[in-house]
């Protein structure tokens, strides 16, 4: 998932998901969402374009993938929402 604060992004979902209440974790929240901001993965895409010798399948992520019920509680807070309804499905 790349993330940048950007109309029609996944950042723009979420975040209007949080502002109208339904900003929430999925089912138990612990799962890990791999992310990576939308700057890092230009950056990389750069190198692997100035890189002669890249070859294969690469795999964008930040160094560390936040718990869902993290990821929805920093949405909420960025919108200013201290409640979302949770989503059981």
């Amino acid at each position: 998932m790349f993330l940048a604060n950007e109309p029609g992004t996944v950042f723009d979902y979420l975040f209007n998901l949080a502002k109208f209440g339904l900003g929430g974790k999925l089912r138990s929240g612990k799962q890990r969402v791999s992310w990576v901001h939308i700057e890092d993965f230009r950056r990389a895409i750069d190198w692997l374009i100035d890189t002669l010798e890249s070859d294969g399948v690469y795999n964008f992520t930040s160094s560390g993938p936040a718990r869902n019920e993290e990821m929805m509680a920093m949405f909420r807070k960025i919108a200013g929402r201290w409640f979302g309804l949770p989503s059981m499905k």
